[in-house]
């Protein structure tokens, strides 16, 4: 026995409806119920028409029609629970952010789902996280806008310059390069003055301040060089030995004032200089005027009457002080020949110093004022060879005392490269041998 509930009876009736409709129409015989035997033996004696019999084909309609009731019973029970529990939840609203009830939508928020009306919702979601600063976008600068180039070479090809003048004879033609303005001939001048041909002279105001001397010549203008600290090798590098060791046998100096390594020093003597590491006076050594860079004596160049620039004293020199170091360019015998023949093929003056065999110091774009000495035949100089770990340094000493402003002299004893060009010395000593080269035996 099947119990139907009160919300069921739709449901039922339902598919009461749906079996009528797809069935045909029931006549008085098919509505009445199913008979048996005694039944129909009861109606024969009560006079009532026969009921109709079932056959097994309507019976498993019926069953499957009533189990199809059942299980849509079944279903609408689920249902109905599903739409409780939708019930028992908590309402949407209010907006956490606003505490506004009415919006079109909830929205997610950072306290979870539909806990943000619409416009808090879309806010949110935009930002992503409201806690941190929303990063800034970076804008690439806007390039520069290029200046717009002129366009009046385009005029050039429409005019015609003319470059000999209106009234020209000769080449009477134009071109359509731009050429510096000019003002035009007079008119009627004459043939004869156009084609005369007058050499050029310089204006008289030139020649006054020639005269004068109010324009300097460009062989009163020093000659412009490179100064540098210490020489600089081109065709190879500095040896530098370390493992070069010269110690000398001087004793450190007691007092305060006193300097170690004097004129009785070894090392002094044979033309080594001290290394500071190694030598028994230690920082009170005075044989280290190369690697200290020594400048004593204040020098000044000046332009001398017939031997170009020289380099003089300003002050007293005693006799074996140290003045300057040569420096310059080391380069070999070979290299000097070539920039004697290309680079220096045009200069007067030469500025070589021997350096090694087969080595030559080349002073003439880069060193010191040493490069300004000029030659003597009675110098008032001498130049010394030091060596210091494994590397030659040239010095200019004072060969006699020199009295302040006297121009600084050494004699070359120079080798030509060509006798028949041979510089004329112009030293004006008594002992002058007419010309700029090695002493005679």
């Amino acid at each position: 026995m099947v119990h139907i509930l009160d919300h069921e009876t739709d449901t039922l009736v339902s598919l009461i409806d749906y079996k009528s409709l797809s069935s045909p129409i029931p006549t008085t015989e098919s509505l009445s119920p199913p008979t048996t035997e005694e039944d129909d033996e009861d109606d024969d004696a009560l006079n009532i028409p026969k009921r109709r019999k079932l056959n097994s084909t309507q019976q498993v309609d019926d069953d499957q029609l009533f189990s199809l009731a059942i299980s849509k019973i079944n279903l609408n029970e689920k249902n109905i629970e599903k739409d409780n529990k939708l019930d028992t939840k908590k309402e949407d609203g209010p907006c956490t952010e606003c505490k506004t009830i009415d919006t079109p939508q909830w929205r997610r928020g950072p306290q979870g789902y539909r806990t943000l009306c619409n416009a808090c919702g879309l806010r949110w979601a935009k930002q992503k996280n409201p806690d941190e600063a929303r990063p800034l976008k970076k804008i690439a600068p806007k390039k520069a806008t290029p200046t717009p180039k002129k366009m009046s070479h385009l005029l050039f090809h429409r005019k015609e310059f003319i470059g000999h003048g209106l009234y020209s004879v000769e080449n009477r033609q134009g071109t359509n390069k731009p050429t510096r303005f000019e003002l035009p001939l007079p008119i009627h001048q004459g043939e004869s003055t156009l084609l005369t041909i007058k050499e050029f002279e310089l204006p008289p105001f030139i020649w006054q301040e020639r005269e004068l001397n109010l324009i300097k010549s460009l062989k009163d203008k020093r000659p412009v060089f490179t100064k540098i600290r210490s020489n600089l090798f081109v065709e190879r590098k500095p040896k530098l030995c370390p493992d070069e060791r010269n110690v000398c046998h001087c004793k450190e100096p007691t007092g305060e004032n006193e300097v170690g390594c004097g004129d009785d020093c070894i090392n002094r003597l044979l033309f080594y200089e001290c290394d500071p590491k190694h030598c028994p006076c230690g920082p009170k050594c005075s044989n280290n005027r190369f690697q200290k860079k020594q400048r004593k004596y204040k020098l000044e160049v000046f332009k001398t009457d017939q031997r170009g620039w020289g380099l003089r004293t300003l002050e007293d020199i005693k006799k074996g002080a140290f003045v300057i170091e040569y420096r310059g360019e080391i380069i070999s015998q070979k290299l000097c020949e070539e920039r004697m023949c290309t680079d220096y093929v045009n200069e007067n003056n030469f500025y070589f110093l021997e350096y090694s065999k087969g080595e030559v110091i080349d002073a003439c774009t880069k060193g010191t004022e040493a490069r300004f000495i000029n030659h003597s035949c009675d110098p008032n100089c001498h130049i010394e060879k030091w060596s210091y770990r494994g590397e030659a340094h040239f010095g200019v000493f004072a060969s006699k005392d020199i009295p302040a402003y006297s121009e600084l002299s050494y004699d070359y004893n120079f080798s030509t490269f060509n006798v028949e060009n041979e510089q004329m010395c112009h030293c004006g000593s008594e002992s002058c041998r007419g010309t700029i080269g090695k002493k005679k035996k």
